[in-house]
Parts: structure tokens; sequence; C-alpha cells
């Protein structure tokens, strides 16, 4: 389980309320493979409400952690975070969910690896390197996780596509898209196509998420 209570600066609000902010890593593409997301922060044992933000994704790199929701006034106390990954026609993608004790102002990362896709984990489990594992795993320590790393380092993750790169990350393997053509590989022309780790350059899609498919009752927010 995570417990958070990083210093991200003071506020005006009661001592009691908090700020929780949430951030993306994952190699999917954002506005290719994935044009929205649904965050959800649900206190649990029933103290208090679900709350939730859409958020339609504005870029295609999360290379590396990127801001995607932010959770103000914030009490202390337990929390399942959910983040859901949606294609263009509402489709979840991949569910992440992550247990998380606040206890003051923080930032938790989720880590979602394209390994993740089409597996389908119970209820208070979540997907690491294409596993299941208790949610309340903390995957930055370690702790409590019991999956099977499936690299070592960099070598271990090389990608189908000559056009991506693979990197080792917390037993995970992550693909990036090449930025220049190398000996190893090339790189897609970023005006016209983008990097499918799986297939090589696929021709870009420029339309945003279909309004009719956005979940009710959502606060929408670009990210």
């Amino acid at each position: 389980m995570l417990v958070l209570g990083l210093g991200l600066g003071t506020s005006c609000a009661s001592s009691s309320d908090h700020t929780l902010v949430v951030q993306l890593r994952t190699d999917l593409v954002g506005m290719q493979e994935f044009s929205h997301l649904e965050v959800t922060l649900l206190p649990l044992e029933g103290r208090g409400d679900a709350r939730r933000l859409f958020v339609e994704t504005e870029r295609l790199d999360y290379g590396s952690p990127h801001p995607i929701a932010e959770f103000a006034s914030v009490q202390k106390d337990a929390y399942r975070l959910g983040v859901s990954l949606r294609s263009r026609d509402g489709v979840v993608l991949v569910e992440h969910p992550l247990l998380v004790t606040l206890t003051g102002n923080a930032a938790v990362t989720v880590r979602i690896s394209r390994s993740c896709l089409n597996v389908a984990c119970a209820e208070n489990e979540a997907c690491y390197g294409g596993q299941c594992v208790d949610y309340a795993c903390d995957v930055e320590s370690g702790s409590g996780c019991g999956f099977m790393p499936a690299c070592g380092s960099d070598v271990d993750c090389a990608p189908a596509a000559s056009c991506a790169t693979g990197s080792c990350e917390l037993g995970t393997c992550y693909a990036t898209a090449r930025t220049s053509a190398t000996s190893a590989g090339d790189a897609c022309d970023p005006a016209i196509a983008w990097c499918d780790p799986d297939q090589g350059c696929r021709p870009l899609m420029s339309e945003g998420a279909d309004p009719d498919t956005l979940p009710g009752g959502c606060e929408s927010s670009g990210s």
C-alpha cells in the first residue's frame, strides 16, 4: 500500500484538506491507442462519495510520469484510486486500481505497461508487467507485490518494431518511440505517423474522443 504525504506547497485550505496529484507513466500512445482517461478516487469503507475526473489526452508520449488529474480538498484517509484508459469509441483498454493512504499533500504515479492490454484481473488486483498482483502492492519498493520481474535490464525489452526502443523499469518492460534514426532502427515522421512498438510506423489519427462515448457525470479536463 502506498502511504502518501509529500510536501507540495502550502494552502489556505483547512489543515485537514489536502491535494492529490495523479501522474501517468505508460508506453501506450496517447491520442492514438487511447484518447481519454477516467480517474476515480473512492474512500474505503463507504466513508464518502467517489470523485471522478474525465481527462482527454493531448499528448502522444507518457514516457515519463505526467500529471493527468488533481483532486483538491481531500481528507486524510485510505482510498481506492482507479485509472482507466479508453479508446476513442469509449472502450476501456486497461483499468488500473491502486490502494493509497493519504497523510498530506501528495503525488502518486500510476504505471501501466502495454503488456497489460487484454489482461483481466480480479477486483482488488492490478496488472504490473502483464501479471495480476494485489492492488495494495507498492511497485516502487516492491513491497507486497510478489510478481516475477519481466526484465533485469534494457536488453531484455527489445520491441518487435525497429521504430521503438525498450527499457526495463521496476521489473517491467516499456517501449519508447525513437526520435531519430540510428543503426538499430528508423524513426517515424512525427508529422504523419506514430510508432506502434508491435507493428511499426502507422498513420496519425487526428480526431479526438467522440463526445457521445464520454462517461456520464465526469468532469472534463485536458492532459
